[in-house]
C-alpha cells in the first residue's frame, strides 16, 4: 500500500481539498477504458476527510461512458468520491501521485 497523505491538505504540494481543484479520477470497470484515469474538478467537499463530488472529463468518443450517455456529454458527475493514494477504482488522487 502507498503512503497515505492527508486528503484535506497535502503539505508537500500545498494542495488543499477545495472546490475547483483539479484531481485524477480512477474509474470503475465499464466507465471508461480499464486502467485509465481521467481529469476531474472538485465540485463539492464533504465533511468526511477526502470525500468529494467530482465533475469528470472524458476523452470524447474514445470513452465508453461518452458513447453511452444519452446526450453524449463529455463529462459525468461522481458524487461522494473517496480519496485513495493507492488509486482504488472509483476514487480520486492528486495528479502527481
Amino acid at each position: 500500500m502507498g503512503e497515505e497523505r492527508s486528503p484535506r491538505y497535502d503539505q508537500d504540494s500545498a494542495q488543499a481539498v477545495v472546490i475547483g481543484r483539479i484531481v485524477h479520477y480512477v474509474p470503475n470497470a465499464g466507465e471508461t477504458y480499464s486502467g485509465s484515469e481521467r481529469p476531474a474538478i472538485i465540485v463539492h467537499v464533504w465533511e468526511n476527510p477526502g470525500q468529494a463530488s467530482l465533475l469528470v472529463f472524458l476523452d470524447g468518443a474514445n470513452d465508453p461512458a461518452y458513447r453511452g450517455a444519452p446526450d453524449n456529454s463529455p463529462t459525468f458527475w461522481v458524487p461522494s468520491c473517496p480519496y485513495s493514494a493507492d488509486k482504488m477504482p472509483r476514487s480520486w488522487h492528486w495528479p502527481r501521485e
